[in-house]
């Protein structure tokens, strides 16, 4: 194993890279307690997922076995049920969006006539008051 030189704040040397190799007296105390309320805090935490764990296991049983058959079947086959379920739902939804797309395009297609229209509506109107109004000073 390798050495690692570090000084801590005493100005003490060397401590080593794993921590079963870790000197008491080189450690100041503080740390070591730390260290182990740490350790402890990890133990804690590691029963209690162990706890859920076996809780969700004793109320679903067969959930791992289901994820693995799914998950199997679906590595398997290409063509199997599920696959063909979720690639036709796909194939929906995007025949769905398509619609919706030529749907906006006739509808942004309908606005750009009617504005065309009303702007030569306007300016023709425009054109004509413009006229009157010429001919009403002659």
């Amino acid at each position: 194993m390798s050495q690692r030189g570090t000084n801590d704040r005493c100005g003490q040397a060397t401590t080593r890279q794993s921590s079963e190799d870790i000197s008491i007296s080189v450690v100041d105390n503080a740390l070591m307690e730390e260290w182990d309320q740490l350790m402890k805090r990890e133990r804690t935490l590691e029963m209690q997922i162990e706890q859920i764990t076996e809780a969700v296991h004793s109320k679903y049983p067969h959930l791992d076995l289901s994820h693995i058959i799914v998950s199997n079947v679906l590595n398997i086959d290409e063509n199997t049920f599920l696959r063909r379920r979720s690639y036709h739902l796909k194939m929906r939804r995007s025949d769905f969006l398509m619609m919706e797309l030529n749907e906006i395009k006739n509808l942004r297609i309908e606005n750009e006539c009617k504005i065309k229209e009303q702007a030569t509506e306007h300016y023709s109107t425009k054109n004509m008051e413009i006229k009157r109004g010429r001919w009403a000073q002659l």
